[in-house]
Order: C-alpha cells, then structure tokens, then sequence
C-alpha cells in the first residue's frame, strides 16, 4: 500500500512538471514569434487596431491566447497571474471581454493572415480537411445547436468546426477554420440591445416589436471549399488535398478539379464504381485484391458522375479499406503514404482541446466566440511553426535574434509572463535540437 500510494503521489509531481513545462514551451514560442515576426503589425493587417482603455491590441491578444496554456479558467484568474498596470483584475477582464466582443476587429481574418505572413512561401504538396465537434452546455450561445456526431455516433450541443491544415513534415499547422452555423433561428435580441430603428421596421410589418432572423445554414462541404479557395489565394502551395468519405461528393470533388488539386480520399463500402464495363461497389474491389494477393492493389475504375480514379485496397489496422485519387499516374503505395497524413488534422485538434483550450470558453455572441477560437488555433500555430523555424534556420541567425528577444521580453512584455520561471536548457531538450544549435544557443 505504501509502496502504491508513493507511485501515485510521483505521477502527479510528473504531471505537474509536464503542464508546467508545456506551459512554458508555449509562452517562450509565442514570445519569441510575436516580436520576431512583428505580430502587432499582423494584427493591423487583419482589422485588429482598436485599445481598450489604454491597453493595446497585442497585450489583450497575448493575455487572451496564455489563458489556457497556464491553466487559468476564466479572463479574471488570467489578469490575476498576469502583472499589469490596471487598478484591478476585475477591469482587465472587462477589457478583454469588450476586445472579444468588438464584432469590428476582424479575428476570421486573423490566422490565415498570420499564415500568409509567415508559411506562404514555403512550398507544402498536401492540404488536410476535416471537422471536429465542439460541444458546450450553454442554451443561449449563438447558432448552438443539437447535432450528431457521426464517427462516434452520439448527439451533442454545440458547433462543428471545419479546418484547414497544412502537413510540414511531421507536424500539420493550422492554417484556416470555420465554424458551421445550424439549421434555426438566431437567438432572440433582448430589449436593451434592439435598436429604435429595428423596433419601428418591425411594426410597419405589423409585427409586435420583435425582431424576425432569417434562417441561416451552411454545409461543411461548402465551408470547406471557401476555406481552400482562401488558402490558395493567399499563396499557399499545395497539389494535394486529403479528406474522408464524408466530404466525397462528386460536385465538391469537381471543384477541386477547376481549382487543379489533385485529392486523396476514402470510400465507404457501397459506394459504386464502374469496373470493366459493370457496376460494383467498392466492397468488391476488396474481394478482387484478396483473389489477386497482393495489398495494396490498384485499379482503373469510374466515378459516376465524375470520369476516371485510382482505386487502391489497403489493409490497415485489422480492416480493409478502399481509397480513390484523382491523380491516376500514382502508385499504390504513394496513395497509401499520402492518405496516412490525414491522421495529423486528427492529433491537431485532441491538442487544440488538451492545451490550447478549444472548447474552453462561455461567451454567448457569435464573434466572441469567433475570437477565442482563432486566438487558440492562432497560439497553436505559432507552437508548431517555432520548432520548424528553429530546426531549419541558421545557427547564428537564431543566436541574433533570441539574444534581441529575450531582451525585449524582459523589458516590453507586460503580459502573460507573470511569475514564471524557466530553464532554456530543456527548452532546447524538448525540441531534440542538435548539440551544435545547443552549445550555439546556450552561450546567449
């Protein structure tokens, strides 16, 4: 027993350690970024220019992006960490709550050009699209609604988020997201937010003073091309794209066509095929490639409906399945490899949950919800683009600009920094750099 309770008393000690450092992993990435590559001008360029009562856009943005990653649960636990010259906690929280809720500041805005900034001229050949339900308990957010969770088969209160990833070697960045907006009616206004204006519209309709909203839905398929299209117009570069069987729809895959991505996605069993001259689902190419012995195997096929694929067999985690490309020329090995990256959007989100507190918010208003859901996505970022930054740049480059960073920090910096102590020798151990960057950087 004394032997079980010490094991048990060690993990939590190690868990703590963890989040600690983890904490730290991030709040030195986002420092080292947000004064490196100029962040407070990429606020500009996303409409983000408004102070809250003295205090600047780019420290409300930092405090707001820090709050998950030090393990704060709300604006006022996050002020009270934070060292600042505002007579009160309480006053910093209602200054960050306004800057969310400023539906002027443009935070759609603000993580695809974040991206144009920093990763559109790095060429990338494959694009990842999925979703992953939100879910919150609160009845009056806006646009929250009852919906159904498919992979796992249960329903939830919430939103379902579409992104857009960009694989980078082992790593997939954010790069764009979209929440979807379900089926109903928005939310009532109360009589302190309506207009005059409104209320008289209203009544020459011979309404009773209410404000009627029209309904408003979208398709994760369409918010997925709208995220791709803007992804490409803002110069990022990319062959492929990468999705499940839920976004194989043959206009969604034309689309992609006119814009000249080739796309990798997989099927469900009873998807038809024509297969030398008669209709097959797609369970009977697994019964082809078992009589053939060979996995995974290709075939030539055709799309209803769309023209000609690349079918391949692939056995994969006890199961088979089918997977089909645009890109005929491929072999069925490269089909498979290329599919495999999709499980990175995947580890992006359970992340985006875990540390960067995705889910973790209770503002009602559509834009503030907007905001801490770009500002998390935004932090997740600028972790994953740091340690491709420090692993591809030059020795002294880095050495140069952490000397001028950490200068900076200790004398610009108000927030999130508060008490916290570091070691920038795990920091480099974490990251697995090499001794020669180890010994470059330790002599700072």
């Amino acid at each position: 027993m004394v032997q079980i309770i010490i094991n048990q008393k060690n993990k939590k000690i190690k868990r703590k350690e963890q989040g600690n450092f983890s904490c730290f992993k991030a709040l030195t990435a986002l420092q080292f970024l947000w004064i490196t590559k100029g962040f407070n001008k990429l606020l500009a360029k996303a409409g983000i220019t408004k102070r809250e009562q003295g205090i600047s856009p780019k420290e409300l943005a930092l405090a707001t992006m820090v709050q998950p990653l030090v393990g704060s649960k709300s604006e006022k636990e996050t002020a009270q960490r934070s060292n600042h010259n505002t007579s009160s906690s309480g006053a910093l929280q209602r200054q960050i709550n306004r800057f969310h809720n400023n539906s002027k500041n443009g935070y759609d805005n603000l993580l695809p050009t974040a991206v144009q900034s920093c990763f559109a001229t790095r060429p990338s050949d494959i694009m990842v699209i999925d979703d992953s339900p939100v879910e919150k308990s609160g009845k009056k957010m806006a646009w929250a609604k009852k919906l159904f969770n498919s992979a796992k088969k249960y329903y939830y209160h919430g939103y379902e988020l579409v992104a857009l990833a960009l694989v980078a070697g082992r790593t997939a960045l954010p790069i764009n997201f979209a929440p979807r907006k379900a089926k109903g009616k928005k939310p009532k206004k109360t009589k302190k937010s309506r207009t005059k204006h409104s209320l008289m519209r209203s009544r020459k309709r011979g309404g009773k003073g209410k404000v009627k909203a029209a309904r408003q839905s979208q398709t994760k398929l369409k918010l997925a091309l709208q995220l791709i299209v803007d992804a490409l117009q803002r110069g990022v570069k990319a062959r492929y794209v990468i999705f499940d069987s839920w976004y194989c729809a043959v206009w969604f895959l034309r689309n992609l066509d006119a814009l000249g991505l080739f796309w990798v996605t997989v099927v469900r069993s009873n998807r038809l095929f024509i297969y030398q001259g008669r209709k097959i689902k797609a369970q009977s190419f697994v019964k082809l490639a078992l009589r053939g012995g060979c996995c995974p195997m290709k075939f030539i096929a055709e799309l209803p409906k769309y023209g000609l694929v690349a079918v391949v067999v692939n056995f994969r985690r006890g199961k088979y399945e089918v997977l089909v490309t645009n890109d005929v020329a491929l072999s069925a090995e490269t089909v498979v490899r290329i599919y495999k990256k999709r499980w990175k959007i995947e580890v992006l989100f359970r992340e985006a949950k875990q540390h960067y507190g995705l889910e973790k918010f209770h503002n009602r208003k559509w834009w503030a919800i907007i905001a801490h859901l770009a500002f998390s996505l935004l932090a997740q970022f600028l972790v994953r683009f740091f340690a491709i930054f420090l692993k591809n740049q030059n020795y002294e480059i880095i050495k140069q600009t952490l000397q001028q960073t950490f200068i900076r920090i200790e004398k610009e910096l108000k927030i999130p920094l508060g008490k916290w102590e570091f070691g920038f020798s795990e920091f480099l151990n974490y990251f697995k750099i090499s001794k020669e960057l180890q010994i470059c950087l330790l002599s700072v």
